[in-house]
């Protein structure tokens, strides 16, 4: 009979078996067959006893005091070993109580902290680093479904090689994470994952992967992974999928904000920033302009005559001639640089890193880039103004009204032209 959880010896039996074709594997533990040897050894110390004394009543007299004292003095014995057993069992559970309730404030601790963020990046940082509190010393891995699958977005450390083929598992395998987490005692006996466990530098026995599933959207699979085998616990596996549940409601929830704050920063028709988006990313550029230094360029842009096209054509039409618009303006800048619908048929520019002279011929690209925009019976015109400067001796505000201030200079001088503006000069320079 095995030892187990630091009690006496008990009794196992293993009525239900995974390998003859149940769902799972059933032990039995009964630690009241240790007790039976000490109900035995009482029972044969008071037959003992009685036999003693019967003779001693029969034959000799002198037998009955010693039985009474073998009866006295075993039934001691045998009340000791009983006692011994029930506090050592008492004991043990107390520790097993202790050590779960710390698991159990620990993970609440963890859960916490997961809600209270609602930024998608410091979410998804959360998960794999809070995952820990609930199967402690372990590997994870973070993995985001998508379009074409499940995707490793954030890990403990886990070498690229592993992580394609824990992608390539949890793929396959999305139909039956969404009935629960899934237990691999021994990977190198599944062959899509068999790789893990011969990995030179990080070899992996076990993994239990939870899926994140909120309202029937499978989000992902949160995965712990152990470098032995068979080491995840029925206890293991109800604190990781409990963990899991929380995170893919932190998960959706920080998804929904980031999407209502990019739709509160975005112009509906044509996609761009709105002025608050346009706002936000000035503060963002100003302030990295500040710490490292260098240029900071604005450009008003505005197409001319846009009123006479509504006129002419309809509005609608004239949503499309903005939607095109939107779209030769982002052709015409950086990946990094903000373009935004500042209202009606004016644009702003945000170009870091950017002198005067570059956001010159920048501008200059946007308008001509404008002018191939189709549109009925004309050719697209539009004017654009220019202003430059360098944090902190110019704000994202004084900045925006130097380059609307050029604007205005273009349009008083007939259009179809750029102008720029030394914001430290207040000088105006212009070419058609």
């Amino acid at each position: 009979m095995p030892q187990l959880f630091g009690l006496p010896p008990a009794r196992v039996t293993h009525p239900v078996c995974g390998a003859l074709g149940h769902g799972a594997c059933e032990f039995e533990v009964d630690w009241m067959a240790s007790l039976q040897g000490a109900k035995r050894a009482a029972l044969a110390l008071t037959a003992g006893s009685l036999a003693l004394g019967a003779a001693g009543a029969l034959t000799t007299p002198l037998l009955l005091p010693i039985a009474g004292g073998v009866l006295i003095g075993g039934g001691a014995v045998v009340a000791q070993r009983a006692i011994t057993f029930t506090s050592r069992r008492v004991k043990a559970l107390e520790t097993r109580v202790r050590e779960q309730h710390d698991a159990a404030e620990r993970l609440l601790a963890s859960l916490g902290d997961l809600s209270s963020d609602l930024r998608l990046d410091e979410v998804l940082d959360q998960i794999t680093e809070k995952a820990q509190t609930a199967v402690g010393g372990k590997e994870f891995a973070l993995l985001l479904g998508d379009a074409d699958g499940m995707h490793a977005d954030r890990h403990s450390g886990i070498p690229s090689e592993s992580l394609a083929a824990l992608e390539a598992w949890a793929t396959q395998s999305s139909g039956e994470l969404r009935n629960g987490a899934v237990v691999i005692d021994d990977l190198s006996t599944v062959a899509p994952l068999a790789g893990l466990a011969k990995h030179p530098e990080l070899p992996l026995g076990s993994m239990c992967a939870a899926p994140l599933v909120f309202r029937d959207d499978h989000l992902g699979v949160l995965t712990a992974l152990a470098h032995g085998s068979t080491v995840f616990m029925p206890g293991d596996v109800a604190a990781l999928t409990a963990y899991a549940a929380h995170a893919a409601i932190a998960l959706t929830n920080a998804r929904l904000v980031e999407r209502l704050e990019r739709q509160a920063a975005e112009d509906p028709l044509t996609g761009l920033a709105n002025q608050r988006g346009f706002q936000r990313a000035c503060v963002v550029e100003f302030s990295r302009a500040e710490r490292e230094g260098g240029h900071v360029s604005i450009v008003m842009v505005d197409v001319d005559h846009f009123k006479a096209i509504n006129d002419a054509f309809g509005h609608p039409y004239g949503d499309q001639v903005l939607c095109g618009v939107a779209d030769a303006l982002r052709a015409s800048v950086r990946p990094h640089d903000t373009v935004a619908r500042m209202g009606g048929e004016e644009f702003a520019i945000l170009l870091s890193g950017t002198d005067s002279e570059t956001a010159y011929e920048i501008a200059e690209r946007a308008r001509a880039a404008i002018g191939q925009v189709p549109i009925t019976d004309r050719t697209l015109r539009s004017s654009a103004g220019v202003a430059s400067g360098s944090a902190p001796a110019v704000t994202p505000v004084q900045l925006l009204q130097e380059a609307d201030r050029a604007l205005y200079e273009a349009k008083r001088r007939g259009r179809g032209q750029t102008v720029a503006s030394d914001d430290s000069l207040g000088a105006i320079s212009a070419s058609s």
